[in-house]
């Protein structure tokens, strides 16, 4: 269950009504228009930012991890979306600042649902903050709102399935699955999902997610077999992109993920992902962990080198990187640390993106999580100088 929290930004165009201020563009200066698309520039990169940061799944957190493998507390064998009964009382005997016998049950424990299901979901709004030289803006957004669903079939066959509301307002799935246990160690899963790579967390926005295929909403359709043991899990995924909207251009491949429990508190990991798409192919590739160096203390860390191949066009040799290190003053409140770093073409300096960043995340009572994170970062190809950037996620999870 060493997987990370959830969290996730949207901005309307920071654009609108610049061309007042410096007039229209065929009047500017050549200083003034300079301006002019360095900000239009930077406003399309926050409103991409902010749709990967909407994510739509319930995940664990690795500072409270007290299983080898994910499957204790989660469906799912990566972990993520509907939680077991144990994973529930986990919440408040593990997770919470406070909380009472039940509370954690879905929805309070007033709907009863039979054995058979179990059911969860996601509400989200988020407040941002983006300042630089050339903008000071705040946001307010009503993010997410999805249900979760896990139907079992017997004794070996679950079902499990996820139902919100995408950007346009419309009805959707992200994802969606059959689960069988073929044996106490073994699962196969079969549907639309997001590959095991790296450490398994919906922050999206994060270099080690969207800056190599991992984007919100692009989970493809899989076939996965899963061997989870104490100290060893492996996980071998075949990608079949996405067959029901082939104009998405969605690769198609294949990943390998494997990762060692050592002296029970540190998790070691290598993964390596292979896809292909029209003439293109993408290899990447590196290693992750997670460290316990105290009982209060928690390290993660991933490190992906991504090679690319092109018929038309030069390959390309980069790399991502994630830091974040947790401390957990009291149950439930947690102060951390983050960096992060992009740089996917070695050959062209302003490919470079870092950030530098703290946050604090609090865990009330079961249902509730509330976190706040500030970031200094900067992407070369815009400007040398780093922005300010900051972020308030208020979620409750059913």
């Amino acid at each position: 269950m060493f997987i990370l929290s959830s969290q996730n930004y949207g901005f309307d165009n920071p654009g609108n009504g610049q061309e007042e201020q410096f007039g229209k563009n065929h009047l500017l200066s050549s200083e003034q228009r300079n301006k002019f698309i360095t900000i239009s520039m930077q406003s399309r990169l926050i409103i991409i930012v902010v749709t990967l940061l909407k994510a739509s799944f319930c995940f664990a957190f690795p500072e409270i991890a007290s299983k080898p493998n994910c499957t204790a507390c989660h469906y799912s064998p990566t972990g993520g979306g509907v939680l077991t009964q144990y994973g529930r009382e986990s919440i408040k005997e593990l997770l919470s600042h406070w909380g009472k016998e039940g509370e954690s049950d879905f929805a309070y424990g007033v709907v009863q649902t039979p054995k058979f299901l179990s059911l969860g979901g996601d509400i989200r709004f988020l407040q941002t903050y983006h300042n630089n030289q050339f903008i000071q803006k705040a946001d307010y957004y009503f993010m997410q709102a999805d249900l979760d669903a896990a139907i079992k079939l017997g004794n070996n066959i679950v079902v499990v399935s996820t139902l919100g509301i995408d950007a346009l307002k419309e009805i959707i799935s992200r994802q969606h699955y059959i689960l069988h246990s073929v044996s106490e160690h073994m699962l196969v899963r079969l549907g639309r999902f997001f590959p095991a790579f790296g450490i398994n967390t919906p922050d999206h926005a994060i270099t080690i997610k969207k800056n190599v295929g991992f984007d919100h909403s692009q989970e493809t359709y899989n076939l996965e077999l899963a061997w989870t043991y104490d100290n060893i899990n492996a996980y071998v995924t075949g990608i079949f992109g996405r067959p029901d909207k082939p104009w998405l251009a969605r690769e198609t491949g294949g990943t390998v993920n494997i990762n060692f429990l050592v002296f029970e508190k540190y998790k070691l990991g290598l993964s390596y992902y292979y896809g292909t798409q029209a003439n293109t192919s993408t290899h990447l590739y590196g290693p992750y962990g997670i460290f316990r160096l105290t009982q209060k203390i928690v390290w993660l860390t991933e490190l992906d080198f991504q090679k690319r191949f092109s018929n038309t066009l030069t390959p390309q040799f980069g790399l991502v990187n994630y830091q974040k290190l947790d401390y957990e003053i009291t149950q439930g409140l947690h102060l951390y640390l983050t960096q992060a770093l992009s740089r996917l073409d070695f050959s062209v300096p302003t490919s470079l993106f870092d950030a530098y960043g703290a946050g604090i995340q609090f865990f009330p009572r079961p249902h509730w999580v509330l976190q706040g994170e500030f970031l200094k970062q900067r992407t070369l190809g815009l400007t040398k100088s780093f922005s300010d950037f900051a972020w308030l996620l208020i979620h409750f999870y059913f």
